[in-house]
């Protein structure tokens, strides 16, 4: 069972939408016309992993930014450390990793696990609200399944699923 901490550290995936940026590797829904491109980077992130494991914080972070935030840099950047709004980004980035770094191993599973369900529930998600609001389009609009190091940038919300 999870506490509320692991909780919050599975809960480390921020699907942002970012619209206008386009690059990388694409995974739009072949059957709609109006699905986003999805940047999942859960094999990247494994990658990273494997081989930072063991090695000290300083071998870590440059093993993250070559495997996972060089490819998603425009979600880091904008998202995670707003690099044009913080002066003291990089004084934040290295905070934010030092503690995600120290909690993977304990959450590790999780964390995959959570990569793993994300196509699923979306899909379904997608498709619901696509019935909801069919003239709806994501067409051109990004989102990233990466983990956001406890950062979220904006207004959230509780959902009912009742009417």
């Amino acid at each position: 069972m999870l506490t509320r901490y692991s909780v919050l550290i599975v809960v480390t995936f921020l699907v942002t939408a970012c619209s206008g940026i386009t690059y990388g590797p694409s995974k739009p829904d072949p059957d709609t016309d109006f699905s986003p491109n999805v940047y999942n980077a859960q094999d990247d992130f494994k990658d990273f992993w494997k081989a930072a494991r063991e090695v000290p914080f300083e071998n870590q972070v440059d093993l993250w930014d070559a495997r996972v935030e060089t490819k998603y840099h425009r979600y880091y950047d904008s998202a995670v450390y707003q690099k044009q709004r913080d002066p003291k980004w990089e004084e934040q980035k290295q905070a934010k990793l030092k503690v995600f770094f120290a909690d993977v191993l304990k959450h590790y599973d999780a964390i995959l696990a959570e990569f793993t369900r994300f196509d699923a529930v979306f899909g379904a998600d997608l498709k619901r609200f696509k019935t909801l609001f069919p003239d709806s389009t994501f067409r051109g609009l990004d989102i990233y399944v990466a983990p956001s190091l406890m950062t979220f940038d904006g207004h959230t919300d509780y959902y009912s699923d009742t009417p």
